[in-house]
């Protein structure tokens, strides 16, 4: 009777979880979407000041308002993110067989400048598995994870991206490897949540990338984790379900 009883709690301490996460989500939307008029319209404006009174404004007026269209850019960053977040799981579409290294593909031909401009050499594996997948929530993990580490890659001297998969308990495994700066183990949870960076270095973004690729791999029935240590670089792994028990590409 005991075991029937902490059973039944648990499912109910689950759905209700899951209750409050759905809430949440739904709380996120509908503010990122609300948020969003608001700081339209200072864009808006702060664009007609700059362009049409440009000659009323001396260069202390100029350069304010150019710090405000600046901070207003980020903002309109951080609404983007948000509501990307808060739809993973949201927007309807059917799930797909898909080469990963034609994901990967499509991600470095994107990076590729800021790539070139690092000095940052990418190495991917080659026989990389085919996965049933959202094509372009996975794409949005490798995204976040390769420019993750574009970002922090430091003063590396023979700055490289390693990006590839090992098969683990049946299941394929993907990794995003890099020789940066590397993240203090204490920091290894935090990093996933909202609005967290590492402080060592003075890198753009919201605090939301490393979020939205641990919920999109939940979606996908699969996990992600971090291996790394302060200054000796970071490997991301993440695993998406059943869809990594495909075969691999000929």
């Amino acid at each position: 009777i005991l075991v029937i009883e902490d059973v039944t709690e648990r499912a109910r301490l689950a759905e209700e979880i899951r209750k409050k996460n759905k809430e949440l989500e739904s709380f996120v939307y509908t503010i990122s979407h609300d948020l969003r008029a608001p700081v339209i319209s200072i864009q808006g404006f702060s664009s007609i000041l700059l362009s049409d009174f440009q000659d009323k404004l001396d260069d202390t007026g100029k350069r304010y308002l150019t710090r405000i269209r600046a901070n207003v850019r980020q903002m309109e960053i951080l609404i983007d993110d948000l509501l990307e977040l808060s739809r993973i799981g949201r927007i309807a579409g059917a799930f797909e067989d898909v080469p990963s290294a034609e994901i990967i593909r499509d991600v470095l031909d994107v990076l590729g400048p800021q790539l070139k401009k690092r000095g940052i050499k990418v190495n991917v594996q080659s026989g990389l598995p085919v996965i049933h997948c959202k094509k372009t929530r996975i794409y949005q993990v490798f995204e976040n994870l390769i420019q993750n580490s574009i970002k922090y890659m430091g003063d590396a001297e023979s700055p490289v991206i390693e990006v590839g998969c090992k098969k683990t308990d049946g299941f394929h495994e993907f990794y995003v490897k890099d020789n940066g700066i590397g993240i203090d183990p204490q920091y290894h949870q935090k990093i996933f949540q909202i609005f967290q960076r590492l402080k060592e270095v003075d890198a753009k973004g919201t605090g939301i990338g490393l979020a939205i690729v641990e919920r999109i791999a939940e979606f996908h029935g699969g996990s992600v984790r971090v291996e790394s240590e302060k200054g000796k670089g970071a490997t991301f792994w993440f695993t998406v379900g059943t869809g990594g028990r495909l075969k691999a590409e000929g």
